[in-house]
């Protein structure tokens, strides 16, 4: 508009099927609108399923941007836009010119599908989501737009995407993102479209990860640019990815490397690589669950360390760790590595923070698709035969569980030794008949107390009265504690009553202990939960070997880890819509 003018702008469809509208924005110069501000907004017509809408608006001197639309995206059909006026000069001051060619326009489109709907950092699956590179060759103005197709059955997904530099040997995906790395980040929408501007540098290479905030939502989706850049490209990224699926059971349950032996009973996995590459391997617990609240998540994690040729792990020094997944409480876990060609597999063990927790999951190794021709990654350790690999795994399982119940047996024969100590045995030389001899002798010392080792203590009335003259003996201990179970405050509390009152705080002072009789002293050791041990010296029992251990350190439970360091990506609603602008 060169003068001052009023003008009627009309937009006409064939028919009345389609709902439509007019919006008319102050513009800045020629260039096609690719944000909208509602303070350039000077009007709108809409909507409606009529043939023609009309708006009628004075106009001072200046750029003008008309945009007729449909009320829903994808309705498609033909239009006609035409400018009327009552003033003569009509024609010398207005220009009517469809939009310039000052932008240039790349699209790629594609889905969130399966394996490939990864969520966003908060998940470690996001590196399973499809990556695009854009390629720009100046400085330029740079718009990034993510877009789903809009249903009207359902909500739609939260959506987003990052913006990162592409690694400097160029044409990969990214696997490890830190906070310094994100160039540009959208916020998460539940929205069919976000969007992101930013000034792209000379002669640089981006790398574009579209997301939805949850995994495993699927849909398609596509990204659109419009860039000042004319030699600009954009294309999307190949990454290749080989998933095994695994499960913890009743035999390979053996938890981390704090219990070594049982750790040597989990699943392993096998890599093998003919040259130097970079690979990201996720494990994710339960696939086939949906919908799995996070308070149901064992904590999970992985080592990968060297192997040797028939397949185990090497762990007698801190070298032979390469890389590994702290134990988190979460769905999937991750570690991003670098390997090199060796003579023997690199060994992956997955495993719970305890043992014998039952669960299936699923091991994922992300690496570019132009490696894939030089990686092996396989349940079998390659150039050994399957059947003789089962069976020697079959004999380590037994091996250790012979060793776990030998230990324990170890642990019992102790105890019974102590407690016909305490009986007055001292000379085991027949098994059989000792054993024997102590049930009998234990049995008949607690008939003739008759007294119960479950019983609770008694009040003050049950303690006997000393005879005149002499103290009161003392009552019999309270049974100590069990299994490591704390012991009853309330009993102990009772105790100190009984025996004249004592506060938590206060402490008797000492007494000599009157001589008690052998019954009496042996019920008392057998209540209080004390066993009288001789020293190891005396002992007639075969050493015990020292057991194998692992260099690496004993693992402690994280806490919920942020994804990208201090940052964690949240949710955000739709921050407008086209009510607003009434």
């Amino acid at each position: 508009i060169k003068e001052t003018i009023e003008i009627d702008i009309r937009v006409r469809q064939p028919d009345s099927k389609i709902s439509i509208g007019c919006y008319l924005f102050k513009g800045q110069d020629a260039k096609r609108l690719v944000t909208l501000n509602k303070t350039d907004l000077i009007t709108k017509k809409g909507f409606g399923k009529v043939r023609d809408v009309i708006i009628t608006k004075k106009l001072e001197p200046g750029y003008y941007v008309i945009i007729p639309a449909t009320y829903r995206p994808e309705k498609e059909g033909p239009f006609d836009l035409s400018l009327f006026s009552q003033d003569p000069k009509f024609k010398q001051v207005v220009e009517l010119n469809e939009e310039g060619d000052d932008w240039k326009m790349l699209v790629a489109d594609s889905e969130w599908k399966a394996l490939t709907a990864g969520g966003c950092l908060n998940n470690a699956t996001w590196r399973n989501n499809p990556q695009f590179q854009f390629t720009s060759t100046n400085k330029s103005s740079t718009y990034i737009f993510l877009t789903t197709p809009a249903d009207q059955k359902r909500e739609p997904h939260s959506i987003g995407f990052y913006v990162v530099k592409t690694p400097v040997d160029g044409g990969r995906t990214v696997a490890d993102i830190k906070t310094k790395d994100i160039l540009a980040k959208s916020s998460f929408k539940k929205s069919n479209e976000v969007m992101v501007h930013f000034q792209t540098e000379p002669n640089t290479s981006y790398n574009i990860i579209p997301t939805t905030y949850f995994a495993n939502k699927e849909s398609l989706f596509q990204i659109k640019l419009f860039t000042e850049d004319k030699s600009a490209t954009l294309k999307k990224l190949d990454s290749a990815r080989i998933v095994l699926n695994g499960e913890w059971n009743t035999t390979s349950a053996g938890g981390s490397v704090n219990d070594y032996g049982r750790w040597l009973t989990n699943p392993r996995f096998f890599l093998m690589v003919k040259q130097p590459i970079q690979v990201a391997i996720l494990l994710i617990q339960s696939p086939d669950k949906d919908n799995v609240s996070p308070d149901d998540f064992y904590p999970i994690g992985f080592y990968v360390t060297k192997g040797d040729a028939e397949g185990n792990p090497k762990t007698g020094d801190k070298s032979d760790l390469i890389a590994k997944a702290n134990f988190e409480p979460q769905r999937d876990v991750s570690a991003v590595f670098e390997v090199e060609p060796m003579n023997h597999p690199y060994v992956i063990t997955p495993a719970t923070f305890e043992s014998d927790i039952y669960a299936t999951f699923q091991i994922v190794l992300i690496t570019n698709s132009e490696n894939l021709d030089y990686v092996s990654f396989s349940t079998i350790p390659p150039n050994v035969d399957p059947s003789e690999y089962e069976r020697k795994l079959q004999e380590s399982v037994f091996q250790n569980l012979l060793k776990r119940r030998a230990d324990r047996a170890s642990e019992e024969l102790i105890a019974l030794v102590d407690a016909a100590v305490a009986c007055g045995i001292s000379d085991l030389s027949n098994v059989s008949q000792d054993l024997k001899k102590l049930v009998q002798k234990l049995q008949s010392t607690l008939a003739t107390t008759k007294l119960s080792l479950e019983a609770p203590i008694k009040t003050d009335s049950s303690i006997p009265t000393a005879p005149t003259g002499g103290p009161a003996p003392p009552p019999p201990p309270p049974p100590g504690p069990t299994d490591g179970a704390p012991s009853s405050k309330k009993g102990a509390t009772s105790m100190g009553e009984a025996r004249g009152g004592l506060k938590k705080t206060e402490q008797a002072p000492p007494a000599a202990k009157p001589k008690l009789d052998p019954t009496t002293e042996l019920l008392s050791i057998i209540a209080s939960g004390r066993v009288s041990l001789k020293p190891a010296t005396e002992r007639k029992l075969a050493e015990k070997k020292e057991e194998e251990k692992c260099a690496f350190n004993v693992e402690k439970i994280l806490a919920r880890r942020k994804a990208i360091e201090d940052m964690s990506d949240d949710e955000e609603e739709d921050d407008w819509d086209d009510e607003d602008w009434d």
